[in-house]
C-alpha cells in the first residue's frame, strides 16, 4: 500500500481551513493455482487487485458578525475517484471507478450565548463507470440541528439531516463486473435521519461527571 498526502492549513483569528490532496493505492495479488480442480480454470492463476483513490477536499470555517449576532460559517468541497482494476493471471480482466463531487455550507447561527441552530446545503454528484455502463446520480440534501444549554449542567438538543448514496461498484476480485448490470431506472439511496437528546456535564473540584442520552430514526428508501 502506498499514500501520498499534500495538506495545507490556515490558523487566522476569524478565518480557519484545510486542504488535503492524497493519492492511495492498494495491490494485492493472490496465488489461486491451488485451488485446483475445485475453482474455475479462468483463475487457476496469480492474480492481482489494485485499488486506487485519489481525492482532494477542502473545509473552511469563518467566524462573522452578521446585525447583532455570531456566525459560524463552514463551506467546502469533496473530490474523489475511485478506481479498481483485476488481473487474471497476464489478462486484465476490468477497471471500474466511481468519481463522487460535492460542495457543500452550513452556518451556524447563535441566537443567544446559550442557544445555537445549526443548517447546512449539500451537493452530490456520483458518477459510476462500470464496465457494462456510465450511470450517473445528484442529489441536494440538507442538514438542520439545534441546540439548548438549558442550564451549566444540562444541553437538550435535536436534528434532522436528509441521506443520499449511489450503487457502489462491485468488490474487486468478484470476477462478474463484465455481466452484472445495474437495474433499469435503479434511484440512488435517499432518506432521513432525525435524533434529539440530552447531555449533562459536571465538574466537581478535579473531577468530571458526565451522561448522554440520544433517541434516533433513521428511515432508508429506495435501499439497494
Amino acid at each position: 500500500r502506498d499514500t501520498v498526502t499534500l495538506s495545507y492549513e490556515l490558523r487566522g483569528d476569524n478565518h480557519q481551513g484545510n486542504v488535503t490532496l492524497y493519492n492511495t493505492e492498494t495491490e494485492i495479488t493472490r496465488d489461486e493455482s491451488v485451488m485446483a480442480p475445485r475453482w474455475p480454470a479462468n483463475r487457476l492463476s496469480k492474480n492481482t487487485a489494485k485499488n486506487q483513490n485519489f481525492g482532494l477536499n477542502a473545509k473552511f470555517q469563518s467566524d462573522l458578525v452578521l446585525g447583532q449576532f455570531d456566525n459560524g460559517v463552514t463551506y467546502g468541497f469533496d473530490y474523489m475517484d475511485k478506481t479498481s482494476s483485476s488481473y487474471y493471471g497476464s489478462s486484465k480482466f476490468m477497471e471500474e471507478s466511481a468519481i463522487s463531487t460535492a460542495v457543500f455550507v452550513e452556518d451556524q447561527f447563535h441566537v443567544s450565548d446559550s442557544f445555537f441552530i445549526t443548517a447546512g446545503l449539500r451537493f452530490d454528484d456520483y458518477e459510476r463507470k462500470a464496465e457494462t455502463g456510465t450511470d450517473d446520480f445528484d442529489e441536494v440534501t440538507w442538514a438542520l440541528a439545534a441546540e439548548w444549554a438549558a442550564t451549566n449542567d444540562w444541553t437538550l438538543f435535536a436534528s434532522a439531516r436528509s441521506l443520499f448514496k449511489g450503487p457502489e461498484l462491485m468488490e474487486t476480485f468478484v470476477a462478474y463486473q463484465d455481466v452484472a448490470f445495474l437495474e433499469d431506472g435503479l434511484n440512488p439511496e435517499t432518506g432521513l435521519n432525525t435524533q434529539g437528546g440530552v447531555r449533562f456535564a459536571k465538574r466537581l473540584d478535579k473531577h468530571f461527571f458526565g451522561a448522554n442520552v440520544t433517541l434516533f430514526k433513521t428511515q432508508i428508501d429506495d435501499d439497494i
